[in-house]
């Protein structure tokens, strides 16, 4: 770097890219600003600790899987760039550019692909009856679509042991091909049926008419009916009498259990030459547990209704869940709706909620002595908070805006924990994909936003008494935990709701809901006092406060979340009293 001359830029926020190539696309390549010691090629801080920026400082990239080399004239190489990008809010631009006295390339590690699984080997299903139409089911579920090394083993009482292939139907497969198929789902193994052909189906039906009717076919040759056997094709090869099959090696995993959040995988199980640390700085996603049979119910009518066109809401809704192939769990379209007239002079009017307005126009009233009236805080928050949400959702004529949820980790709930804000944000990647696979079928001159929704945390302290006969150490713990993890349950986008299939957009949070709810775990008698806090997003931050009205609400299109964070604190308390 040059020595000790000032480029102009805010240090830890400068104007500029590092990307790569990956043969498609510019993949951004620095994933933290705190990876640039540079600090924006400035080597601002380098400098003020008494360093020489001649001596150089370190930028850690992180370089994309595909990362193809390219011939060029007599050279071959990667392309790799940093580029100067637009300044945008809280950013200055480049004075002078940067100039740069020599550069220097090293490895310090690697990225690696990495699937969610467990592999299981040599499983015995059973040995064979020599019948065909034969069913085995292995132990464990879901299974990962399989490798080449993955395969079902018959092992005959007499002969050498058969690899058998895999093929999702019999429709080609003969009585001597040994295929079998596989049901990832329910883990069934099937081997080939023996199955009657229509055409001689329909000619031993033809056959038996004549001996019905006592008559003869018109050839005048004669029907023995006993010799009138049903035709048969078999349909792929039956193991022999007594073999032994067995599954050499399969993997299973997937669900929402997999997607999980940036820097959450860090221990090494099994130790690796050279290899000190592990982590994965982005998060897993596209994780999605099993359709049951009544989302299926649900689902597919709206997918026959769209006709694989967005024209209305319910159409945009359907496909981006289609496009999002399990990484979203909810989508809500929002359409441009008439604008309100505000009044001439209650500008309070803008915040949308009416509890709010009620709110503020009773503390004004309070303080109707005072000149100048200062709104407390709380007050003040929800009203930025409010005004934030009424300009990110207006929307011209031609415009929708898209609110994506993503299928975070619910089993965080389970624990405790609850699900934060940012694990239900939408990876850029799976963002693109849905973006190009709606441009395929929306309309003409249609635009599409593509946002996530107005997220309002809730933490709950409150109090509940027990009966007597769980009174003792071990059920009192059983019961708070279970409380606690109700809460966390039930104000949740994924799982929330009285229906279990996340909070409802613009719904309130209403002390009774925490009454009904608790009412409904066994061993509890009654609930005390009931406090509500509720938790904002500030700027880059939240704030958690008492609300202004004993509800809380988020807004027409907000969504009520609830997560673990001891920095805020969020977390829900039930306490318990005698």
């Amino acid at each position: 770097g040059e020595a000790a001359t000032s480029t102009g830029i805010i240090p830890n926020h400068p104007p500029r890219r590092w990307e790569a190539w990956d043969g498609k696309d510019w993949q951004e390549i620095l994933l933290e600003e705190e990876d640039d010691r540079t600090d924006g090629l400035s080597f601002s801080q380098l400098t003020r600790e008494g360093g020489n920026p001649l001596s150089g400082a370190d930028v850690i990239l992180h370089l994309p899987l595909s990362f193809p080399s390219v011939q060029f004239s007599n050279y071959r190489g990667h392309w790799l760039r940093c580029w100067y990008t637009p300044p945008t809010e809280g950013q200055t631009p480049y004075r002078r550019s940067p100039k740069m006295s020599g550069l220097n390339v090293r490895s310090i590690g690697g990225t690696a692909p990495i699937s969610q699984e467990i592999v299981l080997e040599q499983e015995i299903l059973g040995e064979s009856n020599g019948k065909p139409g034969q069913r085995f089911k292995l132990q464990l579920t879901p299974i990962l679509p399989r490798n080449d090394d993955e395969y079902l083993l018959v092992s005959p009482p007499e002969g050498l042991p058969q690899r058998w292939q895999e093929v999702n139907d019999f429709a080609e497969s003969g009585p001597g091909d040994r295929h079998y198929m596989l049901d990832s789902l329910t883990g069934e193994i099937q081997l080939g049926p023996l199955i009657k052909e229509p055409s001689q189906l329909a000619e031993t039906t033809r056959l038996r008419s004549y001996l019905q009717r006592g008559t003869k076919p018109s050839n005048d040759q004669t029907i023995d009916p006993l010799e009138q056997q049903p035709l048969e094709r078999q349909y792929g090869s039956v193991p022999p009498k007594g073999a032994t099959l067995t599954m050499i090696k399969y993997r299973i995993g997937g669900g929402q259990q997999g997607n999980v959040q940036g820097k959450g995988i860090t221990i090494v199980k099994s130790a690796v030459p050279y290899v000190s640390q592990v982590i994965n700085h982005r998060p897993t996603y596209n994780g999605a547990d099993a359709e049951s049979i009544e989302d299926v119910v649900i689902r597919v009518p709206r997918l026959l209704r769209t006709q694989n066109r967005a024209v209305t809401a319910e159409d945009f809704e359907t496909l981006a869940m289609e496009a999002g192939r399990g990484g979203i769990s909810r989508v809500r379209c929002l359409f441009p709706t008439e604008k309100a007239k505000p009044y001439e002079q209650d500008v309070l009017s803008l915040v949308g909620s009416q509890s709010l307005v009620k709110e503020i126009e009773r503390y004004q009233a309070l303080n109707s002595n005072e000149q100048e009236v200062k709104l407390p805080n709380n007050l003040l928050n929800q009203i930025k908070g409010s005004l934030l949400q009424q300009s990110r959702s207006q929307l011209t004529s031609g415009q929708i805006r898209l609110l994506l949820i993503s299928s975070a980790d619910v089993t965080a709930i389970e624990r405790g924990e609850g699900i934060d804000p940012q694990q239900l944000a939408v990876a850029p990647s799976l963002l693109k994909q849905i973006q190009t696979y709606l441009d395929e079928r929306r309309l003409l001159g249609v635009e599409v936003k593509y946002d996530q929704p107005d997220y309002v945390g809730v933490s709950v302290q409150t109090e509940i008494a027990l009966d007597p006969e769980y009174n003792t150490p071990t059920a009192k713990r059983t019961i708070k935990t279970q409380a606690e993890v109700a809460l966390y349950r039930f104000f949740n986008p994924i799982t929330g709701g009285t229906e279990s299939t996340g909070w409802p957009f613009g719904r309130s949070v209403y002390p009774s809901d925490v009454v009904r709810l608790l009412q409904t775990i066994p061993g509890v008698r009654y609930i005390g006092t009931v406090q509500l806090f509720e938790i904002r997003r500030i700027g880059d931050g939240w704030q958690r406060s008492l609300p202004s009205s004993p509800e809380i609400n988020p807004g027409i299109n907000g969504l009520i979340c609830s997560w673990q964070d001891n920095d805020l604190p969020s977390s829900h308390v039930v306490n318990l009293i005698s």
